[in-house]
Parts: C-alpha cells; sequence; structure tokens
C-alpha cells in the first residue's frame, strides 16, 4: 500500500457540519496530509487522539469483486512492536471468496463519504 499518512502536517481546524454531517463534525479536530503516492497529496478531515493517533476521514473501501462502497476507518496508530504504520478496515464481503485485501481496495473518496 502506498498511502501515508504524513502526521507532522496535522493542524487543528473544526469541519462545518454542512460539509461532513453533524456526526462527523462533532468528532473531526483537524486536518491533515495524505500521500496517497506519486505525489498526490490531499488534505483530509481527522481526528487526532491524546495518544498521538489520527484518525482520518474520507476514504472508500471496495472489495476487488464486489461493488458495494463501504466507508473505511483509517488510523495511523503505534503497533505492538513500537512500529508506526496504518491500519484500514472497512464492511466484510463474503463473497470476496478469501480476497480481504483491504489496503488494496481503499480510494479516496469524500464525496461519497461524507454523502448525506
Amino acid at each position: 500500500m502506498s498511502i501515508k499518512i504524513l502526521e507532522e502536517t496535522f493542524a487543528t481546524a473544526t469541519a462545518d457540519a454542512s460539509e461532513v454531517g453533524e456526526f462527523y463534525a462533532e468528532r473531526i479536530n483537524g486536518k491533515v496530509e495524505v500521500d496517497l503516492g506519486r505525489g498526490n497529496i490531499v488534505t483530509a478531515w481527522a481526528h487526532k487522539y491524546k495518544d498521538g493517533d489520527i484518525f482520518i476521514y474520507g476514504f472508500i473501501g471496495r472489495y476487488r469483486t464486489g461493488t458495494k462502497n463501504w466507508k473505511v476507518s483509517m488510523r495511523a496508530t503505534t503497533f505492538g512492536d513500537g512500529e508506526r504504520g496504518i491500519s484500514a478496515w472497512f464492511g466484510r464481503d463474503d463473497n470476496a471468496f478469501g480476497k480481504f485485501r483491504k489496503l488494496n481496495g481503499i480510494y479516496w473518496e469524500p464525496e461519497i463519504y461524507f454523502e448525506k
């Protein structure tokens, strides 16, 4: 996976409920840049936790064999081995026949993510 959350770019910000919906506006406390690879950098709404983890909003996941869009839960976190990285997950598609390669099916699509 080539997506990288550029954690050092996190900046405090508030989101307008008319843009992201009331649910997300209450949770968002900043923005952060995300490198999608090949120099393609986007600015995403985010929530930074006291432990330093950053939860990112605006990504959609699709299974290779599916057509359903799932909102992705993506977080910059520290794993048990002390390594910093991204954990990402989205819904389950039982028709994917063991091809649950979630990190390969993530797309930047805030217009779908925040769809009301």
